[in-house]
């Protein structure tokens, strides 16, 4: 079950809560924080989540 949910979210459940305490604190929603993430993997070119920090 947590290989299938790796691949739906690679990121541990502290990198989620850490990305969802920074929103709170700006305000933000969670579809921002995700636009947010996923621009900075395509300004990298990375097609893969793997190697991406969301608290980064």
């Amino acid at each position: 079950m947590s290989e299938l949910q790796g691949y739906f979210c690679p990121f541990g459940s502290l990198d989620i809560r850490a990305v969802c305490k920074i929103g709170d604190d700006l305000d933000m929603s969670e579809n921002e924080l995700f636009d947010i993430i996923n621009d900075f993997r395509e300004s990298i070119g990375s097609e893969s989540w793997d190697n991406i920090d969301p608290v980064y």
